[in-house]
């Protein structure tokens, strides 16, 4: 898949970031994003998606190469791990704060914050608000999931920190809006870490060995692609609502 993928209208442009290929798919599918696309005619914003990689380890430049105009707003997208019982899989999350497992904490901005939880609530999709926790690497585990929890964050997802970081240094507005995948109580298969390639992106070759090695394994991927493809439909909806609002 080419990126940026281009979409929207001819007002200030909002990045959005995904960390894998699948999820930027899916959701530039539900907001209507093409390479190449021209802006519509109507006042909202110039939309353009780029992947960052699992852990955003690609932090895009700002603008994108061939994006004209400034980037107004950032956001981040995509899957993310739920940690209260409250973030049930295919429940929209929308920050209030990004939080370390040190202590810090970066605010988010309250104005795309109520847009999205407004544009839930209307799509009748389960929404909650509250911190998402950065976290370097994935909580496969409940045990690890309730540790996250004792930080207060009700979500958990890789890529909000380093983004949050980035729109920081840059004085800009930042959201992160993203779709719980696994439960608190719910295991994921140890070996996911393992299909990650230094890019952040999932390697088809690291796939095959491990489902060579363990075929029970195709079984839970299947499961989770299935899920996966449910909650960012969810989330997708809620952006293409969100996206046509004028902008903050």
């Amino acid at each position: 898949m080419e990126l940026p993928l281009l979409g929207g209208g001819s007002g200030p442009t909002v990045l959005l970031c995904a960390a894998t290929a699948f999820e930027a798919r899916l959701l530039a599918r539900s907001v209507g994003l093409a390479p190449g696309r021209r802006p519509e005619a109507h006042p909202g914003p110039r939309i353009v998606l780029v992947r960052v990689g699992v852990g955003a380890p690609r932090l895009p430049a700002l603008p994108p190469p061939g994006v004209p105009g400034p980037v107004t707003s950032l956001l981040g997208v995509g899957l993310c791990g739920g940690l209260v019982p409250a973030a049930a899989p295919g429940t929209v999350v929308v920050a209030t704060a990004i939080q370390d497992s040190a202590g810090g904490r970066r605010p988010c901005h309250a104005g795309w914050g109520a847009l999205a939880h407004r544009a839930a609530v209307t799509a009748g999709i389960p929404v909650l608000g509250g911190p998402i926790l950065w976290s370097p690497r994935l909580l496969l585990t409940p045990e690890e999931k309730a540790a996250a929890a004792a930080t207060g964050s009700v979500a958990a997802d890789m890529e909000s920190g380093p983004l949050s970081g980035l729109a920081a240094g840059r004085g800009m507005p930042f959201a992160s809006l993203r779709v719980v995948l696994d439960g608190p109580g719910e295991p994921l298969p140890p070996a996911l870490p393992a299909l990650l390639g230094p890019g952040g992106e999932v390697g088809g070759r690291r796939l095959l060995a491990l489902l060579v090695k363990t075929p029970a394994l195709a079984v839970s991927l299947v499961v989770l692609a299935g899920r996966g493809r449910r909650a960012l439909g969810a989330l997708g909806s809620v952006l293409a609502r969100v996206l046509a609002e004028p902008q903050i």
